[in-house]
């Protein structure tokens, strides 16, 4: 009888030992967490749509599964964040003419002509053109576009969108003449009549008066169709870089019907109409969405000269660029967000902009340790300013294909001193400790492998140039790959819940055949995630 109690006393004891906590997915593979130095495993359980550990072979025998992912030796990642996109501006030209790349004014217009013959719209949009790719190098004109559209409006904007090409019709219902003026803008003239090229604020003219509003229903219907490409790249976070309330509140209500799945960090533009909504944008917070910043632009583009800087351009004698507001309306964005504890990101090109910003920043943030106020672009730079990032208060927020973009002419516009100081990404980095990166898409390509290759090489997709452009700024893959996923959630505040595989946060990952800390750089560009899963759910197969 003794034996007989000894050995169910044994069973008992062996069974409890056995006992496994229960969780929803065991997932297997090679995983690269990134919220620390060289941190590599093999396995994470998730439960709940959440991961409640990460490590080794010892979480099989900890945790018992409902299902198990094995990947074998295939690699897992966190998901790519861009850290500065448009995302409905992005959706919206799915259904216009896509301009990219055209080399020629001719090619513009061919474009333009193609679209409207498929099309046939009471009007034309478009954007992507520039004009560092035609021969000549200089801004198209709105000639043949009025005569072949003498009766609709033809709007074109440039791929950094602080330019256009109006046609007359345009021009017209804008208002627009050669004596007009337009604080903030420009409006190129020539023999005594407009081009129909305008800068920044004189564009925002022709927009308001002849660019009709898009349907809520085509708009939604836009958004979701966007999300495809995105997952497609293994993109699933996104800091949409300025909406107004009615787009913000959109894709709200698109995320509680689960038609829009990636998590979103919106910033409102700062406007006193989207200032009167901030209990709205407080009640929309989550783990997978956020509402707590506001955008603000203080100067235009480099490419058409609207970038302010402190001594003039260098193929525009004294020109300086444009301030896209006055300087004495900054207070009202900088103060809203003191007020109300929002993040203020602030777009800055020039160095006189990224001047201004960063010493009122300081100014404003003094006693304060972790503001997390950005700039957005800190393109280019005075070295004496290069102090005021210090990664808690001020944080730069960059995008790599900018500086390959830019750099066939951007000593042109700099002259080769101040470019010393421009796209200066691993000086941003080392000053600052963190390096968000973004696309700014649609200014560039939505692929966030571009970015990673432009960061870690400083060349175009024809290795041009040779050792790359400003090769001293070139980031190493493991700053560029945690600029896209943990330094771009620790901007945003959101990296309690993004940016890493660990413990705590949402169960989002990707799974790459390549090992992205390895694989010959060339082939970066062409890469594409296997799957892309959302709190463990598969959403890109």
């Amino acid at each position: 009888m003794k034996k007989i109690l000894l050995g169910c006393l044994a069973f008992i004891s062996i069974s409890a030992c056995q006992q496994k906590e229960k969780v929803d997915q065991l997932v297997i593979g090679n995983i690269y967490s990134f919220h620390q130095e060289d941190f590599q495993a093999s396995a994470m359980a998730i439960k709940d749509g959440k991961i409640v550990a990460v490590g080794g072979q010892e979480l099989q025998q900890k945790y018992s599964a409902k299902e198990t992912l094995d990947f074998g030796s295939k690699n897992i990642y966190p998901p790519f964040h861009d850290a500065h996109a448009h995302y409905t501006g992005y959706a919206l030209t799915l259904n216009n003419v896509n301009l990219l790349n055209v080399q020629s004014e001719d090619e513009l217009i061919e474009r333009v002509q193609a679209f409207h013959k498929t099309k046939n719209l009471s009007f034309i949009y478009g954007r992507g053109w520039d004009q560092e790719k035609f021969p000549d190098k200089k801004y198209p004109n709105n000639k043949r576009l009025s005569e072949l559209f003498p009766d609709i409006p033809v709007m074109l904007a440039r791929v950094d969108g602080h330019a256009l090409l109006a046609n007359k019709k345009a021009l017209e219902i804008a208002g627009i003449t050669a004596n007009t003026e337009i604080p903030g803008g420009e409006i190129h003239v020539q023999n005594g009549e407009p081009t129909g090229i305008l800068l920044d604020m004189a564009l925002e003219r022709v927009y308001e008066k002849a660019l009709p509003e898009t349907s809520i229903e085509m708009t939604a219907q836009a958004i979701i169709q966007a999300q495809d490409s995105m997952l497609s790249y293994g993109l699933a976070y996104i800091t949409d870089a300025g909406s107004d309330y009615d787009n913000i509140k959109l894709i709200d209500s698109l995320r509680q019907t689960n038609e829009l799945v990636l998590r979103m960090n919106m910033m409102i533009m700062g406007s006193k109409n989207n200032f009167q909504h901030t209990q709205d944008f407080l009640s929309m917070g989550s783990d997978q969405f956020r509402v707590r910043s506001v955008k603000y632009s203080i100067d235009g583009a480099l490419g058409s000269r609207g970038a302010c800087l402190l001594e003039p351009y260098s193929d525009r004698a004294n020109w300086h660029g444009l301030l896209i507001h006055p300087l004495d309306s900054f207070p009202m964005a900088l103060n809203y967000c003191l007020e109300n504890d929002f993040q203020l990101c602030t777009h800055a090109i020039g160095d006189s902009g990224n001047r201004f910003v960063l010493e009122q920043y300081t100014e404003a943030l003094e006693g304060k340790t972790d503001a997390r106020w950005r700039v957005e672009h800190a393109q280019v730079l005075h070295e004496n300013d290069l102090q005021y990032f210090d990664g808690k208060n001020i944080i730069p927020s960059v995008q790599p294909t900018h500086a390959t973009s830019d750099m066939y002419w951007a000593e042109d516009r700099l002259g080769k001193e101040r470019l010393s100081y421009a796209y200066a990404y691993k000086t941003l980095h080392d000053q600052a400790g963190i390096i968000p990166i973004g696309t700014d898409f649609p200014v560039e390509h939505i692929n966030p492998f571009y970015s990673l290759y432009a960061g870690i090489s400083r060349q175009d997709l024809q290795a041009f140039p040779e050792g790359g452009f400003l090769p001293k700024e070139k980031l190493s893959r493991e700053e560029c790959l945690k600029g896209m996923t943990l330094d771009a959630a620790y901007a945003a505040h959101m990296e309690k819940h993004w940016g890493s595989i660990e413990a705590g946060k949402l169960a989002d990952f990707m799974v790459l055949e390549e090992d992205l800390l390895s694989i010959s750089q060339d082939k970066i560009p062409y890469l594409r995630p296997q799957s892309v899963y959302l709190s463990g759910k598969l959403v890109n197969p």
